[in-house]
């Protein structure tokens, strides 16, 4: 599905970490948040957030290691002229009610890491041009959590409209390990999220740049193996790629969908190297290690999927400061 605009795996290195179970539970209190840029100093600058639980984290093999699709964001943004910074927050195992009730606090994450929420991270780390919101995932599980799933995501897109900040949805992502009745409480989620927001939208009189949903489903396939961890539920390396490198044509096509769009430089095509779960902790990203090991990934369902908005009541307009 393509987004709506509301109107008003590679192998891994062979010396892997061993995560003893008393260090993984240990709390990690640096709250700074993960910086990613990328791209030449001056000119046209991008400031990006993205916000949401593990699969924004890019958590995969158990959490020993993390491939954030904002690092490939990043990347290719700037490939197409200027800098680009992209803040990344990926609180995993929270839901989007732990979210929604912490905007202002701490919140500490399944692997013991500190965050600041939200709120605190527009305050704090910002300005944004936009931010990327993506939660829900573990709110399925749980009726009264899934009941007020929508609602809670919507409260963390006002928190960015009360400080200017336009917002992109992602839904949660179908997953190779959903059973039949996760498919359909997906669903029912999804159609529960369109609603409200359109409704807030209009109630609201947001102005329509906004606001903009969008389904992977067509994007991140279930079927695709290549695109999922074998846990069948958070991204592998790939998926993590394909997103953040079909998120980064999106962007561009929201900005000016009359626009033609030319590399100034070459992107990145392959995963860079992940990142250890002690790098993570400690938001520790300039001391990642280059890239050792040489990838080949499809970009077929990139180049397929990244289609232009289906506007909700509305046009394209050029996104904020884009």
């Amino acid at each position: 599905m393509a987004p709506v605009r509301f109107l008003s795996t590679p192998s891994q290195p062979q010396s892997q970490p061993q995560v003893h179970a008393a260090e993984a539970m240990r709390p990690f209190t640096n709250e700074i948040s993960m910086l990613f840029s990328s791209g030449v100093s001056g000119g046209n600058r991008r400031r990006i957030l993205c916000y949401g639980d593990s699969l924004t984290a890019g958590f995969y093999d158990g959490g020993r290691w993390f491939q954030p699709y904002g690092r490939m964001l990043a990347d290719e943004l700037a490939a197409y002229g200027g800098r680009c910074e992209v803040v990344v927050c990926g609180l995993s195992g929270k839901s989007a009610e732990d979210m929604a009730t912490n905007t202002n606090s701490t919140l500490v994450d399944v692997c013991g890491i500190s965050w600041k929420g939200i709120s605190r991270v527009l305050r704090e780390d910002g300005p944004f041009d936009l931010a990327i919101l993506m939660a829900g995932t573990n709110d399925l599980p749980y009726p009264s959590k899934r009941c007020a799933a929508a609602t809670n995501i919507l409260q963390l897109h006002t928190a960015c409209h009360a400080v200017g900040v336009p917002t992109l949805a992602i839904a949660m992502p179908p997953a190779p390990c959903g059973s039949e009745l996760w498919c359909r409480d997906r669903e029912q989620l999804l159609k529960q999220m369109k609603n409200l927001f359109s409704k807030f939208a209009r109630d609201a009189k947001l102005n329509y740049h906004m606001m903009t949903f969008f389904d992977p489903a067509d994007l991140l396939r279930p079927d695709d193996k290549m695109l999922w961890d074998c846990d069948g539920l958070h991204f592998s390396q790939i998926g993590s790629v394909v997103l953040g490198k079909c998120l980064a044509k999106m962007i561009l096509e929201m900005q000016n969908p009359h626009g033609d769009f030319s590399r100034q430089i070459r992107g990145r095509q392959l995963p860079t190297s992940p990142i250890s779960r002690q790098q993570w902790a400690m938001k520790a990203q300039s001391t990642l290690p280059p890239l050792q090991t040489s990838y080949a990934w499809n970009t077929k369902s990139c180049k397929n999927s990244c289609k232009k908005p289906e506007l909700f009541i509305g046009r394209y307009v050029k996104l904020g400061c884009f």
